[in-house]
């Protein structure tokens, strides 16, 4: 075979490799993140219409959500938990996770979030699972590292507002993780209410679809992460049911 004709294969194959590439790792996570359409679980109703979430992404004001791998969306190619409250955002959106992340993780990179009207905050699932060095030891110390958190957001953007999202199921065999799971939850709702931000649980709606449907019908089968569409769709409708519930 000839050199040239050996450049042309070669060619062909890098090209045939590019167009593979792109179309997965760009156009793809496009696709998924802004075309694809995701629903509330359920629909929009008149009781979800009554959160006050709900009424401040519609404001015009900008928001940021920080979080974990569940924010991030590493488990399903970049979506989001809130995918399906995109479409109501009518001010900036921003957003401040990783995969893995802790509080003492976000609190740590303080110079790096975004100054924002509004903070939804979901974190604690890791530090629940205590896999991480970064993870607090128990409730008391998760809840001052929220409390702390608070301090830095508001001294980013001092008329902000705070949304904190309890740590969502965590459904592993580890025999501790219930027990761990309540009470940073409690402390966390604690917190939230002796300084006046505002404390959403969906956890209980969440665990009331996967006794009606099955977990496998949300959730990826790690036990912590939601799933494409459904998943995410009924993360979204917990959080604003919790919130129209409170208000």
């Amino acid at each position: 075979m000839g050199r040239s004709k050996r450049t042309v294969i070669l060619s062909v194959i890098l090209g045939v490799l590019i167009v593979y590439a792109l179309a997965v790792y760009v156009v793809k996570p496009i696709y998924i993140q802004y075309w694809r359409h995701y629903e509330i679980h359920g629909g929009m109703t008149d009781e979800l219409r009554s959160s006050e979430l709900l009424s401040d992404l519609q404001s015009g004001r900008s928001v940021c959500f920080i979080g974990d791998s569940i924010t991030e969306g590493n488990e399903i190619e970049g979506v989001h938990w809130y995918q399906p409250l995109i479409p109501y955002v009518e001010g900036d959106l921003r957003r401040f996770s990783h995969g893995g992340w802790t509080v003492q993780d976000v609190t740590g990179r303080s110079d790096d979030i975004p100054a924002s009207d509004i903070y939804v905050i979901a974190l604690g699932v890791n530090d629940i699972i205590n896999d991480f060095p970064s993870a607090a030891p128990d409730a008391e110390e998760y809840a001052g590292r929220m409390r702390q958190l608070a301090d830095i957001l508001e001294s980013i953007s001092p008329d902000c507002k705070l949304y904190y999202v309890a740590p969502w199921p965590v459904l592993r065999n580890e025999d501790d993780i219930p027990e761990r799971a309540r009470e940073f939850t409690n402390e966390l709702e604690e917190f939230c209410r002796s300084e006046g931000y505002i404390f959403i649980n969906p956890c209980p709606a969440i665990i009331e679809a996967f006794g009606s449907d099955g977990m496998s019908a949300y959730m990826l089968p790690d036990g912590i992460h939601p799933n494409d569409q459904e998943g995410v769709g009924l993360y979204s409708y917990a959080v604003l049911l919790s919130d129209s519930e409170r208000t």
